[in-house]
This record gives C-alpha cells, sequence and structure tokens, in this order.
C-alpha cells in the first residue's frame, strides 16, 4: 500500500490483475506441402531438418497466436509419405489429394492439392471458437479461402518459402506472414 495525494491508504494490484479476461485465441493450420516442400529446397540441409522446422513453426505460432486446434498436411501420397514420419510423431493430419489426371491425354488438370485444400479448409472454418487460419502457401489460388476467412472475422496468417513464392494480393490480405525457414 501507498498514500495518495489525499493522505489516504491506496492498494497497487498487478496490471494483469486489473485487465479484463482475453478471450483464447484457436488457431487452424493448412500447409500446402507439395508448395512448402520446393521452397524448402533452396536452403543448404545443413542449417535446418524438417522436423525441427516444423516444431520452430508450431512454436511460433502458438507464441504469437495461441491454442492451435488441428495441422492438416495436404499433397499427393508421394510428398506426404516421404515426410509421413516427422507428420505422424508431431500429430499432423495428412490429407492425400488425387493425382492431376491428363485432360483429353494431353494436358494435366489444374493443381488438385490447392482444390481439394481450399474445398477442406473452407469446411474446417465452421470449428468452434476458431479465431485465427493459417495457410502454408503464398499461392493465389487460396484468395477465395482467405476472403472466407476474413469473411468470418478470422485472423489470416500465411507461411511461405519465399518472397517470390507469395502473390502480392495475398500479401495485402494476411495478417502476419512467416517466410521459411524460420
Amino acid at each position: 500500500m501507498q498514500k495518495g495525494k489525499t493522505g489516504r491508504m491506496r492498494l497497487f494490484r498487478r496490471k494483469e490483475a486489473i485487465r479484463a479476461p482475453v478471450a483464447e485465441k484457436r488457431v487452424l493450420i493448412l500447409l500446402d506441402w507439395e508448395n512448402l516442400e520446393i521452397n524448402l529446397l533452396r536452403v543448404p540441409p545443413c542449417q535446418y531438418t524438417v522436423e525441427k522446422w516444423l516444431i520452430r513453426l508450431k512454436d511460433q505460432i502458438v507464441a504469437d497466436f495461441g491454442e492451435i486446434v488441428d495441422i492438416y498436411v495436404f499433397g499427393s501420397e508421394m510428398f506426404l509419405h516421404r515426410w509421413k514420419e516427422p507428420f505422424t510423431r508431431l500429430g499432423f493430419v495428412l490429407m492425400p489429394t488425387p493425382p492431376s489426371i491428363k485432360k483429353n491425354g494431353t494436358e494435366p488438370e489444374p493443381n488438385l492439392t490447392d482444390h481439394y485444400m481450399i474445398k477442406r479448409g473452407g469446411k474446417l472454418l465452421d470449428l468452434k471458437g476458431l479465431t485465427h487460419l493459417v495457410i502454408g502457401s503464398g499461392d493465389q489460388h487460396f484468395l477465395p479461402l482467405i476472403n472466407e476467412a476474413k469473411n468470418r472475422g478470422l485472423g489470416v496468417i500465411v507461411v511461405v518459402g519465399s518472397k517470390d513464392s507469395l502473390s502480392a494480393e495475398i500479401r495485402r490480405r494476411a495478417d502476419k506472414i512467416y517466410y521459411l525457414p524460420l
């Protein structure tokens, strides 16, 4: 206790005690592993291991934004199989996407990983109490999902492997951007 200007005793409380309770933040992470892996290959192998990078990413998101609800990793079976052990050890949910099919035997279909991730991600935005969405790709194809998250009042965080892999529109819409490796 301390005497105030009037000579009366005043009780000082710690600032934390008088703040209103903060609503818990809940984060959903969607990673386009094929997109991120291509950019990870540009980093000299001695500077990271994939598992350490994934742990650092999780830790940074928790520190900056709060509890992680789930982490979904999208990609072709071939790409996901290569990293299956660290993904499952860290509790990530693997979401294999169908292989691209050639149209009329000549042109491949657009990237089905992006399409599948956007479709599944749109459904996952309904998770109760979700406050933030993390998208692991800077690809412009994800703008509809980012816009839907923004319309629902969610914060949007984008994880990319390099500035070159980040579209200008996504850069403008994201609340925070992480560049790999962290």
